[in-house]
């Protein structure tokens, strides 16, 4: 493999067909099918599944892209603020701070981002960008937006900001892998287009890399309590109406009687649905939870 981190692949004009072209390698050279081959290749990066390889491949290209826009784009400002004469001394400390990011520091977004960007003015030189294809506000306020909710711990406080930012910036950026970093809980996230309606699937945690279904199951299960705060603190007054949660079982019903109806969110109106699908380690079962949040806005008010 000729590119050695995920971040050495997302830098590439064309990621995704480099890993097809690995693919093909790997299949000629080892003699393996197609899926072996990707298994391989996830497994060289210490991820325990291609989908998941994909998943984080995909969060670090928007990540590492956006990091790269934001630096053009302070410099598109520096350069506006050179013409317009403005006294640099004016701007605060966290504004020269922002201005003097590194294109590493703009792709890490620091935590410190949100109140740098908050505090750059912009009506003393915003006239002299008229010449610019980009609107250098919207651009930098949208990714401050989006990257809002990357900085947050508990998957709760992303999800919130997530939807926030869906609803608020009217974005066609529907989906987004979450990681709680207290439990270590991921989460895939999918996104109504208009911002009623949330998809929540592929609970894994990452601290464990080669997790069986089975210990998948008794994962969920002991962080099952991550999965109850998400629910609860959900945005409501943002027209959110339904979350579905998707949970990958031996046994969904087992799974629906022993963990979800002992939940604290088993009592809020759902429906359940069970759909069973055959897979190489054997039958896998896909339990569907579709929760009224109706319900959790009357419970609000009891």
């Amino acid at each position: 493999m000729s590119k050695n981190t995920i971040n050495e692949i997302a830098d590439l004009d064309k990621p995704l067909e480099h890993l097809a072209q690995m693919t093909e390698k790997i299949c000629r050279e080892c003699s393996v099918t197609t899926d072996n081959a990707k298994k391989l290749i996830a497994s060289k990066f210490g991820i325990p599944t291609w989908y998941q390889f994909e998943r984080q491949l995909n969060a670090t290209i928007r990540q590492r892209e956006g990091g790269r826009e934001l630096f053009n784009l302070l410099k598109k400002i520096d350069e506006c603020i050179s013409l317009s004469k403005f006294d640099r001394n004016t701007l605060s400390n966290c504004s020269k701070q922002l201005l003097a990011l590194s294109l590493q520091d703009c792709i890490d977004l620091p935590t410190h981002f949100q109140d740098h960007l908050i505090s750059l003015n912009y009506s003393e030189w915003h006239d002299y960008a008229d010449d610019t294809d980009v609107d250098i506000h919207l651009a930098i306020n949208n990714w401050a937006e989006y990257s809002n909710f990357r900085f947050r711990d508990t998957l709760s406080e992303q999800l919130n900001e997530f939807v926030r930012f869906k609803i608020n910036t009217r974005s066609v950026f529907s989906k987004g892998d979450l990681l709680d970093k207290h439990s270590g809980m991921h989460t895939y996230v999918r996104c109504h287009p208009d911002g009623s309606s949330l998809t929540l699937s592929e609970f894994w945690c990452q601290k464990s890399p080669h997790i069986t279904l089975s210990d998948h199951e008794n994962f969920v299960k002991q962080s099952f309590r991550v999965i109850e705060d998400i629910v609860q603190k959900l945005p409501v007054d943002l027209g959110l109406m339904d979350v579905r949660l998707e949970f990958k079982s031996a046994d969904g019903e087992r799974f629906y009687q022993d963990v979800f109806l002992k939940s604290r969110i088993s009592r809020l109106f759902h429906k359940k649905r069970l759909i069973s699908s055959g897979a190489h380690d054997g039958a896998v079962e896909y339990l569907e939870i579709q929760i009224a949040l109706s319900s959790l806005y009357e419970k609000t008010l009891l």
